[in-house]
């Protein structure tokens, strides 16, 4: 048995090539196949895209040389990632190749290729982020064997940083992993405040609503039970619910309590969604990153007869910021 690996983007055609071979690692020709079949099994070992059995030497996405050398023509069905939730970044599929040869003695040759399926779930695309570099960057940049996947990783961590900055979720959440938002209500003149507002809006469903004075781990909050439906309002036809509030219908949250909302939300499922400004700031932090992937971090360098020489700003750029700033999540409701 042998293995091999390599890393797929989700739902993008691909193609894996190999040989078959015997315990010794010679190729085991055509002619003395007898059957090779596919199976392509998922984390919880499912089928993948139908893929069970599959016989390898009829006509269809694999093909066998004379020389017993394969051609796996991977499709964006077998690279598709069961739940559509933005938080399910990576799976990893398992192609396995059975092969028997047709010796008086069949022999059985197993290969299993692991496909780690990433989904890419930034708020900008690697095109986005190729645009942002001049003519020569370009030329520089297409040299580089590891370009994709450092940009991709600079996206990832862009896309997050963002987030984090503006306080809220840009990237859609969905059922089970819903986001939570914990408050806690202020004294306002010895009252509290009728809505809060969550971090992903625009609001698509409320699991539950919980208020405590103590608060608690998460088996604490699960036990509690939850406030009606009714004594609050939301619905997401709702000018109310699109900016991400929820508030009570008939009193104010009290003043010192501890608030929970299990929700689902957010703007974007993928990059197609991201309102533009914030797409093109977050792709031109993650150019920069690029660029100054080799001495990102680094503040100062030592000149011969000149001392230590600033190179590098380590933080936002500032028209990045700038277009954040506006995307800022204000826990004061409207």
């Amino acid at each position: 048995m042998s293995e091999s690996f390599a890393r797929y983007d989700e739902g993008v055609s691909s193609i894996f090539d190999g040989t078959f071979e015997d315990e010794d690692e010679v190729a085991i020709p055509l002619s003395n196949l007898a059957s090779v079949t596919l199976n392509v099994r998922d984390p919880l070992d499912a089928t993948v895209n139908g893929r069970s059995n599959v016989n390898c030497l009829a006509a269809g996405d694999v093909t066998v040389e004379t020389s017993g050398a394969f051609v796996y023509h991977v499709r964006p069905l077998d690279l598709t990632i069961a739940t559509p939730d933005p938080a399910v970044e990576d799976r990893i599929h398992r192609a396995i190749f059975k092969a028997v040869t047709s010796d008086s003695k069949p022999r059985t040759h197993v290969h299993t290729h692991y496909m780690w399926v990433t989904r890419r779930v930034g708020l900008c695309s690697l095109s986005m982020v190729l645009n942002q570099f001049d003519s020569a960057t370009q030329a520089a940049a297409a040299r580089d064997p590891r370009r994709d996947e450092y940009i991709y990783r600079a996206i990832a961590a862009v896309s997050r940083r963002s987030e984090l900055y503006t306080n809220r979720r840009i990237r859609k959440s969905f059922a089970p992993n819903y986001t939570r938002t914990v408050f806690q209500i202020p004294d306002l003149e010895n009252h509290g405040v009728r809505a809060v507002r969550l971090f992903a809006y625009p609001i698509d469903s409320i699991v539950s609503v919980k208020e405590s004075y103590e608060g608690g781990d998460s088996a604490y909050w699960s036990a509690l039970p939850a406030l009606a439906t009714t004594d609050y309002i939301f619905d997401p036809d709702l000018e109310l619910s699109k900016e991400g509030f929820v508030k009570l219908r008939y009193r104010d949250f009290l003043p010192g309590t501890l608030v929970e909302v299990i929700h689902a939300g957010g703007i974007a499922v993928d990059v197609s969604g991201v309102p533009h400004e914030l797409a093109m700031s977050c792709a031109r932090q993650a150019a920069f990153m690029f660029q100054h992937k080799n001495d990102l971090g680094v503040s100062s360098v030592s000149v011969p007869e000149a001392g230590s020489v600033t190179v590098i700003e380590t933080d936002l750029l500032d028209d990045v910021e700038a277009v954040w700033r506006l995307w800022v999540r204000v826990d004061a409701p409207s």
